[in-house]
Formats: structure tokens, sequence, C-alpha cells
């Protein structure tokens, strides 16, 4: 079905009901724009005034809050993904405490490959283990992470003592996390 005299088209960035070039071939009640994944809405004309003073507020604060728990989830990659190469670094018997330039280089290009996301900084912090234990396994355990995208930073902590975790951990109680911390990007 065409716009025609149905439908009217409300490009969200620009607020308007006047289409721009990029607006011509949208179908469906809802679609990306080719401008900087832009949100569009085609609303009924006798239904515009009406809808779009709802839909318009609605969206726009629906949009901020997904870009907002976007970094979350992409710290979460990051963690899976770190874990991912400790777990994989433990089986091969690479002991993480002493790794030299080129193996530690390799081991960042693994996370970052498998993890995928944009980031400008990110570090992670290895767990401790007690002291006469044999097996090493907390330190190939992720304990925190240190996660950058643009201007935002998140930190992960887990706590062992009450065995929680959280991704609303604050700088300070990532930096008094005890173990090796690896500098990702």
């Amino acid at each position: 079905m065409s716009q025609g005299k149905l439908f009217s088209v409300i490009c969200i960035k620009h607020l308007s009901g006047n289409p721009c070039t990029c607006h011509t071939s949208h179908v469906g009640l809802f679609s990306n724009c080719a401008d900087d994944n832009v949100r569009i809405i085609r609303i009924r004309k006798a239904d515009k005034p009406g809808i779009a003073a709802i839909l318009v507020p609605a969206l726009l604060g629906y949009i901020d809050r997904a870009k907002g728990q976007q970094i979350v989830l992409n710290g979460k990659t990051v963690l899976t993904a770190a874990q991912t190469e400790c777990s994989s670094a433990y089986a091969k018997g690479t002991d993480l405490s002493a790794m030299d330039a080129t193996t530690l280089k390799a081991f960042q290009d693994q996370i970052n490959n498998t993890a995928d996301v944009p980031s400008t900084n990110v570090k992670i912090k290895l767990g401790v283990s007690a002291s006469g234990v044999t097996n090493k396994h907390e330190e190939y355990t992720v304990r925190g992470v240190e996660y950058t995208q643009g201007d935002k930073t998140i930190y992960y902590v887990y706590n062992t003592t009450n065995n929680t975790a959280s991704w609303d951990a604050t700088a300070a109680e990532y930096a008094a996390l005890a173990g090796k911390e690896i500098t990702v990007k």
C-alpha cells in the first residue's frame, strides 16, 4: 500500500510530516530511515494530530532508554568474551599471570574479536586464588570489568563475600578488587 492520501510520514528526526528524500520508500508502520537509524512513523491522516502528540515523545523516550541499555549489553558481551578466553587459556595451560607481550597481545585480540563491540577502553580483573589452593580457578575467573563506550563508563564487580554481581558498581568498587588487571583495549 502506498503512502498516498491514507498515510502520512512523521520523521522523528525532523519532527515533521514533510518527508525528506530518504522517506520515499518506507513500508510498514515503523521503519528505519536511511539517515542515522532515525525512526519514522506512518500514521493515517485522520489520526495524525492525536497519535502524533502521543507517539513521538513516547518513542523518543524509548529510543533514549534503549541507547542507555546498549552499553550494558555491550559490557556483558565483553564479560562473556573475556570469560570464554580465560576458560580457553585454562584448558590450554596458559598462565595468565605470567604472559609475555606476544601472548598478552594475542589474548587481548581474542577477547576483542570475540566481543566485537564498540569501545574506547576495556579492562578486566581476574580473581585471586586462596593460598594453598593448587587448581588456581579464581585466576581464570573474571571478577571485574571496566567498559567505556564514548564518554560513558560502566563497571561490573563480582563480590565474593556475598556472591553477588552488579553492573551498577562504582569505579572505587572496581579499583578495590584484588587480582590481575588486563587492559583489553
